[in-house]
């Protein structure tokens, strides 16, 4: 760039398409944060499928919170140049862009992954392999994606929304932390009864049946929050629980 000539005209002396500005970076730091170690991917309510692999095309190329923020730097300043062409500013500019750049390094990869939020994942079939994954949030994931879910061995923490059955999960061994949000069934009793007894679960904002009712006392580690029971009509899952206190006999 230091060998190169640069000329800064303004807009209206350009018979020249003007030249677009440059987000890439913005919309990257909106969903990579990085940490001393890890890497947690967020990805936002209207984001395409094609986003999250152009941010594992990304990291796998490199990146930490500095080489992000430095990025955005060249960005904002490539984008001033182009807003701004001056000549007055433009070489100071320039010799900003070349300085950041010298600063570039690196230093977390996709092994680096450790969490990744999709809120809204109706549209995957499938979701990258992330050996080091440890948290995992899915909204409206798709059958598919469910039956994977297996491949992620180091799971600490998994929530689900929007589900119309809830998965077998008892082959997640480290699993902490299990929120099942806006469910509508649970597969069958074996769903809670072959978890783990040491795994938190939260079912929050669901309206379920009674039998689904019936499943979640057989657990201490249960936690309900926002649950209605249909019965015929709609109840509470606490007035559904006042209402059948007779011991259930199978």
């Amino acid at each position: 760039m230091s060998d190169c000539d640069y000329e800064y005209d303004s807009v209206t002396d350009s018979d020249e398409e003007p030249v677009g500005c440059d987000f890439f970076w913005k919309e990257m730091a909106k969903r990579i944060y990085c940490s001393h170690k890890d890497i947690t991917i967020t990805l936002e309510e209207n984001d395409d499928v094609s986003v999250l692999d152009e941010i594992l095309r990304t990291i796998q190329d490199g990146v930490s919170a500095q080489f992000i923020l430095t990025n955005v730097q060249i960005e904002n300043t490539h984008n001033a140049i182009i807003n701004n062409p001056t000549k007055r500013k433009g070489p100071q500019r320039l010799t900003e862009i070349i300085r950041l750049q010298s600063l570039l390094k690196p230093e977390l990869y996709i092994k680096n992954i450790t969490k990744l939020h999709i809120p809204n994942a109706e549209d995957y079939e499938t979701l990258p392999e992330l050996s080091q994954l440890k948290e995992l949030i899915l909204g409206r994931p798709t059958a598919s994606v469910l039956r994977k879910l297996c491949s992620y061995k180091k799971i600490e923490a998994l929530e689900l929304s929007d589900i119309n059955i809830v998965p077998h999960l008892f082959h997640f061994k480290k699993l902490k932390v299990c929120t099942l949000k806006k469910i509508k069934r649970f597969r069958d009793s074996s769903v809670i009864t072959l978890m783990p007894k040491h795994v938190d679960i939260y079912v929050e904002d669901s309206v379920i049946w009674p039998s689904d009712a019936i499943m979640l006392g057989f657990r201490q580690n249960i936690n309900i929050n926002n649950i209605m029971v249909n019965d015929g009509k709609l109840k509470t899952y606490k007035e559904w629980k006042e209402g059948n206190k007779k011991p259930i006999i199978f």
